[in-house]
């Protein structure tokens, strides 16, 4: 789950999850549903891949993660979904996507142009995970 929160000039997400895994699949959901909106009904035929993201720690991981999520968008042209973490850990993550090209997707709905540092957090509270990041819109 995902809220997005008053900042003053960018966009800024919290997002929760019950795993560590769960909660960088939520925040890569909540970069496409922010940029794309809601993808379309019928999806094409989705093309495979794996991506490994280091950090220095967890909160570089997460904006790490969201950089490679953000360029494959913004570069690439390639819609990520469907995305699965098969490993998470504090400064590693292996992930299995689905891509599509971004011309069936959808309609850019808003445009970010990078993932900042700027109070970028990532803990764990109890079950509960919690990261909170800042996009340059």
């Amino acid at each position: 789950m995902y809220h997005v929160l008053d900042h003053t000039a960018d966009l800024a997400i919290e997002v929760t999850a019950d795993t560590r895994a769960d909660l960088y699949c939520e925040a890569a959901a909540a970069l496409v549903d922010i940029v794309l909106g809601p993808l379309k009904n019928s999806v094409p035929a989705a093309e495979k891949t794996e991506l490994q993201v280091e950090g220095l720690d967890a909160a570089d991981l997460l904006v790490n993660w969201l950089r490679e999520i953000l360029a494959l968008i913004n570069v690439e042209g390639r819609v990520p979904f469907g995305i699965t973490i098969t490993r998470a850990a504090e400064t590693s993550l292996t992930a299995e996507l689905k891509l599509i090209p971004l011309d069936k997707a959808g309609d850019m709905q808003s445009e970010v142009k990078a993932v900042t540092y700027h109070q970028v957090s990532v803990e764990q509270s109890g079950d509960i995970w919690r990261a909170r990041v800042v996009f340059d819109t």
